[in-house]
């Protein structure tokens, strides 16, 4: 019943004058074989330190090939973010139907080793969002090195920000303005720069960490060049015309994301 719903609700509200769903975008971060994290992830400040709670980011990787496998039988399209900002800003006619966009948020080395041949194979374009301060340190990331590979092999990398920190003034209480504005320069503009020295691409997107983010952190992203921005909401939400491309909303794909729950996020 409920692809009938969708399909006329779909049909309804292009009766109606409003703008029909055009795509949508997935966030993943690790994808290990089991799904079990090789190392201990933490958590943001001020958040409890709940293993269950910090490992739900850790997808197997069993569940990320049949998801893959999903898209490719059900007749989905994935397009690269760059595609879908154009179409939001009007440099693009048209996206082909049922249209998917694939991030890949931190810098994992599970992107270099098991996200990039997978969805290379299949032919499907992903942004990989990841943050200078942890490239290069420890096991479980990657090195500059692989990072410019994937860049080279046409991986789209941008920017998680310098640090990965919670970005919003009110989880700042103890800096001033002039200070708040200098982390924000840090965070937003010299990710940008560091990133861009590595692989010689310009940066142009953002993912907000912790999805903390609100009007005040979209201005400085865009006065900081970065032409869109994406953030997590367990509810997600199908992307049409009407949305801002420095506000884009994404379905977070989990550990805990059945086969029936990843089928929710996408067009009929």
């Amino acid at each position: 019943m409920r692809p009938v719903f969708l399909a006329l609700f779909l049909f309804a509200t292009t009766l109606l004058g409003a703008e029909p769903p055009v795509a949508t975008i997935l966030s993943y971060h690790e994808v290990v074989p089991g799904g079990v994290p090789p190392f201990k992830t933490h958590p943001p400040p001020g958040v409890l330190d709940v293993p269950s709670a910090a490992d739900r980011y850790t997808l197997s990787l069993e569940n990320f090939t049949e998801q893959l496998d999903y898209l490719d039988r059900c007749g989905y399209h994935v397009i690269a973010l760059s595609d879908l900002v154009d179409y939001l800003n009007g440099r693009r006619e048209e996206l082909p139907s049922k249209a998917v966009v694939i991030t890949v948020d931190d810098g994992y080395v599970s992107a270099y080793r098991y996200i990039f041949p997978l969805l290379r194979d299949r032919k499907m374009p992903f942004t990989l969002f990841i943050y200078p301060q942890i490239v290069s340190l420890g096991k479980n990331y990657l090195t500059w090195q692989q990072v410019a590979e994937l860049a080279a092999a046409g991986v789209d990398i941008e920017s998680h920000t310098f640090t990965h920190p919670l970005l919003t003034r009110s989880k700042h209480p103890e800096m001033g303005a002039d200070d708040y504005s200098a982390f924000l320069k840090h965070e937003l503009l010299e990710s940008k720069t560091e990133i861009e020295a590595h692989t010689g691409k310009p940066v142009k997107f953002i993912a907000y960490p912790y999805s903390d983010v609100d009007s005040m952190v979209e201005q400085a992203a865009s006065s900081y060049g970065y032409k869109a921005g994406t953030y997590d909401r367990a509810s997600g939400e199908l992307i049409t015309r009407r949305n801002r491309p420095i506000s884009l909303m994404r379905f977070p794909v989990e550990h805990g994301t059945a086969l029936d729950d990843f089928k929710r996020f996408l067009l009929p």
